[in-house]
């Protein structure tokens, strides 16, 4: 078995953990920038009892042409898009770079592995949305939107190489306790429904075991998202107007956000 994860997130140190704890023979290729992190993950990795190499490429997964080559390098059997950003800037400053990275860089991630796993007839692919993709957000409206597209994808993706053998799960977490969120907490945010590391890993990878097409987690961000897509435009409306989404999730964003401005 061989994986290929991207990632720029630390708790995804849990999931690889948990992969080599259920596929000792793995070959585990982590993709991501941070050079010393990613060794430390593959360190991890060896410890946890790997007997197969752990490989390591520092690249940007908004890169791709360099994504494309380790991809196609690869045999493959579970390829796990995890990269994403959040960013807490204005508007217009953040919106293109978390179009690239949430939305080019899953792309860049999965479709290099279509044809292989066409191919071969067989493996899996994870795809990391969010428990956003199923609402607009008037704090955050460029990230809610590459989940949604993120989301959308992978279920279209699903249906297109089921009759290749091929499976696709898409997780919708909501927070998950990393620096990310230590970093949006500095900012003035109450996060609610937090989950540890170990927890999310342990649920996505028993969403993978299980083939769930959607897996949404903790439980307070699922039983919104099925309030939301069970109700009318008007309730959604209501719902970010009247402050009852941000404080159901847990967003609390305590200051206006600037709109910013386009230079150029």
């Amino acid at each position: 078995m061989e994986a290929v994860v991207s990632t720029q997130s630390t708790w995804k140190q849990w999931y690889q953990r948990r992969v080599h704890g259920e596929f000792p023979q793995a070959k585990l290729t982590l993709l991501g920038r941070n050079v010393e992190r990613l060794q430390q993950v593959a360190g991890e990795c060896r410890a946890a009892g790997t007997r197969r190499e752990v490989v390591v490429h520092s690249l940007d997964v908004t890169d791709r042409a360099a994504m494309a080559k380790v991809v196609h390098g690869a045999e493959l059997d579970l390829v796990f898009a995890n990269a994403g950003v959040h960013l807490g800037d204005s508007l217009c400053d953040a919106a293109q770079l978390t179009t690239d990275v949430n939305v080019n860089g899953t792309l860049n991630t999965v479709l290099p592995a279509l044809e292989l796993l066409q191919k071969q007839r067989r493996g899996h692919i994870i795809i990391h949305a969010s428990s956003a993709a199923f609402l607009a957000n008037k704090a955050f409206p460029e990230y809610h939107a590459s989940k949604a597209m993120v989301l959308n994808f992978a279920q279209g993706l699903r249906m297109a190489m089921r009759p290749y053998g091929v499976q696709v799960t898409a997780v919708c977490p909501g927070w998950i306790r990393t620096s990310l969120t230590d970093h949006l907490r500095s900012s003035n945010m109450t996060l609610l429904s937090e989950i540890s590391a170990p927890d999310a890993a342990a649920r996505i990878l028993d969403a993978a075991q299980r083939d769930e097409a959607v897996a949404i987690f903790p439980f307070m961000p699922k039983l919104h998202s099925t309030l939301t897509r069970s109700h009318t435009p008007a309730w959604m409306q209501f719902s970010n107007d009247s402050g009852f989404t941000d404080a159901f999730l847990g967003f609390g964003w305590q200051k206006e956000r600037p709109i910013g401005v386009v230079s150029g």
